[in-house]
């Protein structure tokens, strides 16, 4: 039997509910258009966080990278001249290594700062022409005392510990705070005591300055630079990555990347209210502090838009964020 649905008033059904008729294409339109707005509204929401996310990450990457350069920078310009006790000039140093690392141990010989031009030998490979350099010269700070004075000038110096890794040929400054000696070690043998000889084959004398005593420090003498310059690696778009560079004795390393660019000015004594460029520094003698300018930038374009940057001389205008940044660094052994 068939069963027979019964409406009421206005077509509605015996259980009193209206039937479902669906939704309009006015109000389709009307929640397509809401839905459309809210979406819009998420999306530029994300967009703008992750642009603000990314700025304020290279931001961040930026100022760790600097922090990096500077300490590392700092570090090596205030021990420049470091003989183990008093300032530079306080201690005459003989040297008597037959290659020495520089001529003569004074505050006239123990920094140096130049334009790169592409012509220096202690830079070589891709670099940034037109960037500072910087050299310096320094015990390198891990002294060990002698285990016992010298019978001769010509006896060999024994030490307890080797913490600098002294090896055959290289340089070595050993002195008692009076006088000292730069010389090429000839020999290193033992594993505690060691055995370290300066014999006449390496240096222009096989006799020390005098016959030190247990209180004569003994350290690996350094020859330092910093500069700038392209490393092997590129970005993603290919273009180079370049970074700072320490080198030690010869050796490179490289510090952290994302240096663009470096400058030095320095100060002189008797005038340390004004900072000079290496060209107009003329006695390195007197040099008593050193500011350091850092251009930091990220190895990929960043921004939104293309922004002017400028550096000194230096002007570019691209979507690479770049910032810069500077310390003053007083040379401690050089201070009168």
């Amino acid at each position: 039997m068939k069963r027979i649905q019964k409406f009421g008033v206005a077509g509605r059904s015996s259980t009193g509910k209206a039937p479902q008729t669906g939704m309009s294409l006015i109000e389709l339109m009307i929640s397509l258009v809401i839905g459309s707005l809210i979406l819009g509204a998420m999306t530029f929401v994300f967009f703008q966080s992750r642009t603000s996310y990314t700025y304020n990450e290279t931001m961040s990457r930026n100022q760790e990278n600097a922090r990096i350069a500077l300490d590392a920078l700092s570090h090596d310009i205030r021990m420049a001249g470091f003989v183990g006790c008093g300032k530079t000039d306080s201690i005459q140093i003989d040297v008597i290594a037959k290659t020495p690392p520089l001529e003569k141990f004074t505050s006239d010989d123990v920094l140096r700062g130049f334009i790169h031009d592409g012509e220096e030998d202690v830079v070589t490979g891709p670099n940034v022409e037109g960037s500072d350099v910087l050299v310096m010269f320094r015990g390198s700070g891990q002294t060990v005392t002698l285990s016992g004075s010298l019978e001769l000038k010509s006896s060999d110096i024994e030490l307890e510990s080797n913490p600098d890794g002294i090896a055959a040929g290289d340089a070595v400054l050993i002195t008692d705070c009076e006088v000292g000696d730069l010389f090429r070690a000839s020999k290193v043998e033992g594993d505690g005591p060691f055995i370290i000889g300066h014999g006449a084959a390496e240096n222009t004398s096989g006799d020390l300055e005098k016959t030190y005593g247990p209180d004569a420090q003994v350290m690996r003498f350094m020859n330092i630079a910093f500069f700038i310059r392209r490393t092997e690696r590129s970005n993603s778009s290919g273009g180079p990555i370049f970074a700072l560079f320490r080198q030690v004795n010869g050796v490179d390393e490289e510090v952290v990347d994302g240096v663009a660019d470096l400058r030095f000015f320095y100060v002189l004594d008797g005038d340390r209210t004004d900072f000079v460029s290496a060209a107009e520094v003329g006695d390195w003698g007197r040099v008593v502090a050193v500011r350091v300018h850092l251009w930091m930038s990220t190895q990929e374009e960043v921004l939104s838009e293309a922004q002017a940057s400028s550096f000194f001389e230096r002007d570019i205008t691209d979507r690479v964020y770049r910032q810069e940044f500077s310390q003053v660094i007083a040379l401690r052994n050089m201070l009168k």
